[in-house]
């Protein structure tokens, strides 16, 4: 498994053939109350792969480049209907911090869900 790095806060993660299975981005946070946060912008990882520990090795790369910037706290964004994600991302430590916002996406109107860990 190889997992390299680009300048603009995105991960690259590889199969043991160093095809490409997934990917995050990360930065600061965007929100209005998140100067001092860093985000987990996306991160993407094929079905094929889901399950095996690839998202958990994204994740933890993710966010120990997070800190590596000098954030001790991460949020991310997700959608309310997607129950499969935020298990992830619940099994991963966050929790919903109670705030929500609505994305348009295809002219319909989708609830998000901001969820938080410290580190």
């Amino acid at each position: 498994q190889m997992l390299s790095k680009s300048t603009d806060g995105t991960l690259v993660k590889t199969d043991e053939q160093n095809n490409i299975i997934g990917w995050s981005s990360f930065g600061p946070s965007r929100d209005d109350d998140g100067a001092d946060k860093g985000e987990l912008y996306a991160i993407y990882l094929l079905s094929d792969y889901w399950g095996m520990g690839y998202g958990r090795s994204l994740m933890k790369s993710s966010e120990s480049l997070i800190i590596d910037m000098g954030f001790s706290t991460i949020t991310l964004w997700v959608l309310e209907l997607n129950i499969r994600t935020r298990r992830f991302y619940e099994k991963s430590g966050y929790q919903h911090d109670k705030t929500e916002k609505q994305i348009e996406i295809g002219g319909v109107l989708l609830n998000e869900l901001r969820y938080k860990k410290t580190i």
